[in-house]
């Protein structure tokens, strides 16, 4: 009888139901006791409420569970009574449990490594060296282990739900009052599923979703809200909306931002429209110029506050030098490696597209780009990378990018590689050893991009000589005591250990050098209280070296982007009214605003671009993405 099977398959629908609501608000439960030392001084009713918030945003997700439920069980079983409906509710219900079991494991490593739930680093993973992801899986966070304890998890809950789904249920024949009951239900699914879709509420207005998540100050408990699932719908948000946004850009929308930034259109051509001259003049002798990009070095130790810890002292030597100027922060091009490269490779603004894969860069130069910038100054460019040639195709897009050589760990000699690469020591003593043999009336020009500070953190720092009793003795209150913390800090120090002991190196040799440090991003340590944006977000940025001894060049602005580094080696290095070609000024110059990925800087201030005070320069930063996003698709021209 249909209305049997009705009243049955409702009744384990709403079991299913308060199942996996329990289930996620466990999750959390878990999630946050795991990160108990990221929660000192974070309010108990917070973490009430972080749950609470949660268990609403997760009516969403156990909605369309019991949507699937209702498509293969309770339709099917309307349809043919003899359904097995039992094995298939218990079979579908399994299976999604062990993909939530599994994702909540890999969630507390993802945790770790980007300070966040799923994010747009999930799309980031897809384009990267997946072996080297896998190795590190192994080797650093025992996935070998993961799997079969996310199997043994999910049997355990599996067990847990055939036991709920078997409890006695109400029989057709057993209801007082057959027809209203059917009427209840009728009149109650619709109403159910429309509270669900909203999150606990009937409207957008009043719902949680993933773009209103950030309800506390506390970032973890901001993150705990959202299930894996929810997590990965916001991932997939991004990424939809970015590349929507990308293939509307017509040429006319391009004219149009120009206009918006007052920036005149030049032979119908976005790269000829951004050629700048110089002013200063200076013509440094240096003939030989190194930037240094860091894997994950942040600016926040070399401030005030942490000052103590000394896990940067080389990088605050280099920063007190007579022979240096800095902007006291920075923000870099993007939240992940490559998209600072990127940045510094095809010099144009931010976007969420990849110039590493795009088509149009094996076409064309970019002309906005730092190595063609510097073969055009007279420089050999060469690139240096501790990893491998294969990870995001970086070998393939340099070389095809103006850089006259690639050199990745297989030209060097090391028997201590990790799955991302050779240690820093050993990168460094190569260019060290390549500087020493150049032709001292050529000039040369290097980048350096690390790759110890990064999970799996595998350098020996006690044989290295991290004093870790010194960092335990002065942390402040706002950095977990916790080993991983101490590991991190460690390799942070490590890194400014081996930028410290090569400058030094090329000096002696090579005293004319010009350096340039900074960090690829920041962002991914985590601080046990909420810090400003600028502590968490911001990046060094040094000029070093013998070439600036004596000369008193304060930068007009003490924030700046990693788009800037390039047109300040310019002034720095060209002849007054050098033509080069930037999408920025230099630091030197004073442009009222600088923006990056995420971040937007004016009046020596970082705000969220969402979060700015009036949204002042959204619509500029908008506009400026479109040109580039229209680069980086079609090429410079733009009415072809």
């Amino acid at each position: 009888m249909k209305k049997n099977h009705v009243i049955f398959n409702i009744q384990q629908m709403i079991k299913l139901y308060c199942f996996f609501l329990v289930l996620f608000t466990i999750f959390r439960i878990v999630f946050l006791l795991y990160y108990s030392n990221y929660l000192i001084d974070v309010p108990m009713i917070d973490i009430v409420k972080s749950l609470w918030y949660g268990m609403r945003i997760s009516l969403k997700t156990v909605g369309i569970i019991i949507l699937v439920d209702l498509i293969f069980c309770l339709i099917p079983n309307l349809i043919y009574s003899k359904y097995p409906v039992n094995i298939v509710r218990k079979t579908l219900a399994s299976v999604i449990i062990f993909l939530f079991s599994v994702s909540f494991f890999a969630r507390i490593i993802y945790y770790k490594i980007f300070n966040s739930t799923y994010d747009l680093m999930v799309i980031n993973g897809f384009h990267d060296d997946l072996q080297a992801i896998l190795a590190t899986a192994i080797n650093e966070y025992n996935l070998l282990l993961l799997l079969p304890l996310a199997f043994i998890v999910s049997g355990i809950i599996s067990y847990l739900l055939f036991k709920t789904l078997d409890l006695p249920v109400i029989h057709y024949t057993d209801l007082k009052y057959p027809k209203a009951t059917f009427s209840l239900i009728f009149l109650f699914v619709p109403i159910f599923f429309i509270f669900s879709r909203f999150g606990g509420a009937f409207n957008y207005h009043n719902s949680v979703h993933w773009e209103n998540i950030a309800k506390f100050q506390s970032h973890i408990l901001n993150e705990n809200v959202l299930d894996d699932a929810q997590a990965l719908y916001r991932v997939y948000c991004y990424y939809d909306r970015a590349n929507a946004n990308a293939k509307n850009i017509s040429p006319e929308d391009v004219i149009q931002a120009f206009n918006a930034n007052n920036i005149p259109i030049q032979d119908n051509d976005i790269d000829r429209s951004f050629y700048k001259q110089t002013f200063m003049g200076m013509n440094l002798n240096a003939n030989n110029v190194v930037l240094i990009l860091g894997e994950s070095l942040p600016l926040w130790p070399q401030l005030p506050e942490y000052q103590n810890l000394q896990i940067t002292p080389n990088l605050s030597r280099l920063m007190n030098s007579n022979k240096s100027i800095y902007t006291n922060s920075m923000l870099s091009h993007g939240t992940g490696t490559m998209p600072t490269v990127n940045g510094f490779v095809s010099g144009l603004p931010p976007t969420t597209l990849y110039e590493n894969y795009s088509f149009e860069s094996f076409e064309h130069t970019y002309q906005t780009g730092i190595a063609n910038n510097f073969k055009k100054l007279g420089y050999k460019t060469i690139f240096w990378y501790g990893g491998f040639e294969s990870w995001q195709n970086i070998k393939n897009f340099i070389v095809a990018q103006s850089f006259d050589e690639f050199h990745d760990v297989a030209d060097f000699n090391s028997s201590e590689n990790s799955a991302w690469g050779c240690p820093d020591s050993v990168l460094f003593d190569n260019v060290k050893k390549y500087i020493e043999k150049q032709d001292k009336s050529s000039k040369f020009f290097h980048v350096i991009l690390t790759t110890s500070n990064h999970p799996p953190y595998v350098i020996d720092l006690e044989k290295e000589g991290f004093d870790v009793n010194n960092v335990k003795n002065n942390l402040p209150a706002n950095i977990s005591n916790s080993k991983d913390s101490l590991v991190q800090l460690g390799h942070i120090w490590y890194t400014d250990k081996t930028i410290g002991n090569f400058i030094s190196a090329v000096e002696m040799t090579n005293p004319e050098s010009l350096f340039v440090i900074t960090g690829d991003h920041a962002e991914r340590f985590t601080f046990n209280a909420v810090v400003d944006l600028k502590t968490f977000s911001a990046v060094p940025c040094i000029f070093y070296g013998q070439p600036l001894l004596g000369k008193n060049l304060p930068f007009n602005t003490q924030i700046g982007s990693h788009l800037q580094i390039m047109p300040t080696l310019i002034e720095l290095l060209a002849p007054k009214n050098y033509t080069y070609v930037s999408t920025t000024p230099s630091l030197f110059e004073n442009p009222k605003f600088v923006f990056n990925h995420k971040f937007v800087a004016y009046d020596n201030n970082i705000y969220l671009i969402e979060d700015q005070p009036n949204k002042l320069f959204k619509s500029n930063i908008d506009s400026l993405r479109n040109i580039s996003t229209f680069r980086i698709l079609n090429g410079s021209q733009i009415n072809k």
